[in-house]
């Protein structure tokens, strides 16, 4: 699961110059910022859906078909 790329992408198509930024846009803290941006699995959720909403992205989850 390599979130903290598709945020990057988002962040570059939106204009936003860095961590600080997003985190600002988003509200979420600075260094939980930096920690969805690495793909850190210790994330809360509603961090990564809030992070992702406010660059206009949408959180899918698709069952692997195990």
């Amino acid at each position: 699961m390599n979130y903290g790329k598709e945020l990057k992408k988002a962040m570059v198509d939106k204009d936003i110059g860095g961590a600080k930024a997003l985190s600002d846009l988003s509200g979420v803290s600075y260094g939980i910022t930096l920690r969805l941006l690495a793909s850190d699995k210790s994330v809360r959720l509603k961090d990564l859906i809030t992070t992702a909403d406010s660059l206009d992205v949408e959180v899918k989850f698709i069952s692997k078909g195990v």
